[in-house]
């Protein structure tokens, strides 16, 4: 039984490492900076092993985004996705992947990881209007510039189930 509030871990199980009785699970964020992906992850999916490319990206250069780096960063995260997905049936816990993902073309990727490894993707689409997004962009500490916010915004194509993903979750 999953502990509540706490998908991906089971009652009792404070390390992962049993099975979870059922497939481990891909959470697929999707949203444009400041929509409240990290903050939904944390508050609904804190059982989960989460893999951040902004925590990253902080991690590699110091910087929240510095345009060398993020290639690095880009690979990094796709290496540790795989080496978690890997694992995540077999050492049960589910993963999350906090990244804004905005297109398919970049879904497609971690969908195609997660089916390789016997792991159900799942889409959490945190759909909120443009001004809420910018609202909270400007409030918080690390403030993606305005220009790259509105880029994000005009790719953003929302997730659907033709993708591949088993669910669909929309918040916001």
């Amino acid at each position: 039984m999953e502990r509540p509030g706490h998908p991906g871990r089971r009652a009792g199980d404070e390390r992962g490492g049993a099975a979870l009785g059922r497939a481990a699970r891909l959470y697929v964020l999707t949203g444009i900076p400041g929509s409240g992906k990290s903050t939904y992850a944390r508050q609904q999916l804190g059982g989960c092993v989460r893999v951040s490319l902004d925590d990253l990206r902080k991690m590699m250069s110091g910087l929240d985004y510095h345009a060398e780096y993020e290639p690095m960063v880009i690979a990094a995260g796709k290496a540790v996705l795989t080496s978690l997905l890997a694992q995540a049936n077999q050492m049960g816990f589910d993963v999350v992947l906090d990244a804004t993902n905005v297109t398919r073309r970049w879904r497609a990727e971690a969908i195609a990881l997660a089916r390789r490894f016997g792991v159900e993707p799942r889409s959490v689409f945190v759909d909120v209007p443009y001004e809420v997004a910018a609202r909270r962009n400007a409030e918080r500490g690390r403030v993606v510039p305005e220009e790259v916010l509105r880029r994000f915004h005009r790719q953003l194509e929302p997730p659907s189930l033709d993708e591949g993903f088993v669910e669909v979750i929309r918040v916001g």
